[in-house]
C-alpha cells in the first residue's frame, strides 16, 4: 500500500496495538503486486487482493466469491468475539 505519510504495515500495526480499534478488520485492495502482500498479512490484514484481480467479467457477480468468503470468515470472528465477550459478562454478574 502506497499511502502519503506511513506505510500501509506501519498502519495496520498502529490499529492492531491500539486496543480500541485492534478487533477492526482489515482487508486490504491495492494496486501493488503480491510482493507486499506477506508484510500487510503479518503486520495484521485480513487478507489481501490486487485491484486488477477482483474486476468482475461481464455478466459476473461484483463481489468474487474469495471475497465473500473474507466476508464471512470476518462475520463469523465477529460472532464468536461477541458470544465470549458475553459469556464473560454473564459470569461478572
Amino acid at each position: 500500500m502506497i499511502l502519503p505519510k506511513m506505510s500501509g504495515p506501519a498502519v495496520l500495526a498502529a490499529l492492531k496495538s491500539n486496543p480500541e480499534t485492534a478487533d477492526i478488520p482489515v482487508v486490504v485492495l491495492s494496486g501493488l503486486r503480491e510482493k507486499n502482500r506477506q508484510k500487510l498479512i503479518q503486520a495484521g490484514a485480513e487478507e489481501y487482493f490486487e485491484k486488477n484481480s477482483l474486476l468482475p467479467a461481464p455478466g459476473i457477480s461484483l463481489l468474487p466469491e474469495t471475497l465473500e468468503n473474507v466476508i464471512a470468515r470476518i462475520n463469523r470472528k465477529a460472532a464468536n468475539r461477541s458470544s465470549k465477550i458475553s459469556a464473560g459478562n454473564m459470569k461478572a454478574i
